[in-house]
């Protein structure tokens, strides 16, 4: 749930669904004590994490973030 706490991890996501759409990679989610649905309405305390990390950060950076959650949950 402290994935979201850093957005060094949420780009290296953006790389990796960038591999699974140009290659065709197959992409596993491990939702590790975590609800899959936080992750894709970024709600809970994935959701208040993501929040504050997107504080200092684009508008462009939070709808590519989001998208991503959306995608691999």
């Amino acid at each position: 749930k402290n994935y979201a706490s850093s957005s060094w991890c949420l780009n290296e996501l953006l790389e990796i669904m960038k591999c699974k759409e140009e290659f065709g990679q197959m992409l596993i989610p491990v939702f590790y004590g975590l609800d899959p649905s936080h992750v894709r309405k970024q709600t809970g305390d994935f959701g208040n994490i993501f929040e504050k990390t997107c504080h200092s950060k684009t508008e462009d950076e939070k709808i590519q973030w989001r998208g991503a959650f959306d995608q691999c949950s």
